[in-house]
């Protein structure tokens, strides 16, 4: 989940630490939440999902190996719309 999106990652952890409740709050019920639902779609889709992900901020991934399988072009919105909405809480960009 972590690599999904470091920069969530980084401020949930921060915002535990310093006690910064709002962020804390806030980052489970928007962004790891509807993440881990996304990801129980489809069997093995938590490795897509980072490999997707990391596409999706630029850099250059390989496929993942059977006999898991990369999302389609199609099913990218989802993932592309969760990324953006949990680095727009963080104050972080694509």
């Amino acid at each position: 989940m972590h690599a999904f999106a470091p920069g969530n990652a980084g401020a949930f952890f921060a915002a535990l630490r310093d006690a910064g409740h709002g962020t804390a709050d806030t980052l489970p019920r928007a962004f790891y939440v509807p993440f881990v639902e996304l990801r129980d779609r489809v069997p093995g889709y938590a490795v897509s999902l980072v490999k997707a992900a990391a596409r999706l901020r630029g850099q250059r991934v390989g496929p993942v190996r059977a006999p898991l399988t990369d999302p389609a072009p199609a099913g990218l919105a989802d993932p592309n719309a969760l990324l953006t909405a949990g680095l727009d809480l963080v104050g972080a960009s694509l």
